[in-house]
């Protein structure tokens, strides 16, 4: 958690992973797994979703080997045990989304516990961002973004409501290139 928490959660900044989901395979973006990465203080990861074997899995470009990792099992496994160990930490879903809307929510049934985890951004009266401190009090404590605007909105699952914002409505993100570099 940030020193001070009574911030605006749009005046903070945070590590992101590009690909965060992929420290194994033929060609790794990142040298950590997630729960690693959470560890180190990564608090944002940016996921490409398909859906490939009837789960919607975390995979780039394809689906294959070890890396594609089902979304509702990365949910279960490493993002909402971190959150129950680590009551002050707000984390970021980033969302590359190539899934249709029944598919997402099929695999998000798969995560029961994270109903009710998810930020809301309609379900708050302030004039803008809450702070920090309050979003944890709130225990919405997951901002999901889609760069897919179909799939964002109120998902019902069985286990409720999931809520994911279009990215384009309330995320600022920096050039990621750093130009061509000379091979030589």
């Amino acid at each position: 958690a940030p020193a001070d928490m009574d911030l605006p959660f749009d005046r903070y900044s945070w590590v992101t992973t590009h690909n965060a989901f992929t420290s194994n395979g033929f060609v790794p973006n990142q040298s950590q797994t997630i729960a690693q990465q959470l560890e180190h203080g990564v608090r944002a990861f940016m996921l490409d979703l398909h859906y490939d074997n009837a789960r919607v899995r975390l995979c780039h470009n394809r689906c294959t080997g070890s890396s594609s990792m089902p979304l509702a099992d990365l949910l279960n496994e490493t993002i909402l045990p971190f959150l129950e160990q680590n009551p002050d930490v707000v984390l970021t879903l980033q969302l590359d989304d190539f899934t249709e809307r029944r598919q997402l929510i099929a695999d998000l049934d798969r995560a029961p516990n994270l109903v009710g985890t998810t930020f809301d951004p309609f379900s708050w009266s302030t004039p803008a961002w809450p702070t920090y401190a309050d979003i944890v009090q709130s225990g919405q404590r997951i901002l999901i973004f889609s760069l897919n605007r179909d799939q964002s909105g109120v998902l019902m699952t069985r286990g409720g409501a999931v809520t994911i914002m279009p990215s384009e409505d309330f995320t600022v993100e920096n050039y990621w290139s750093l130009g061509t570099a000379p091979l030589w």
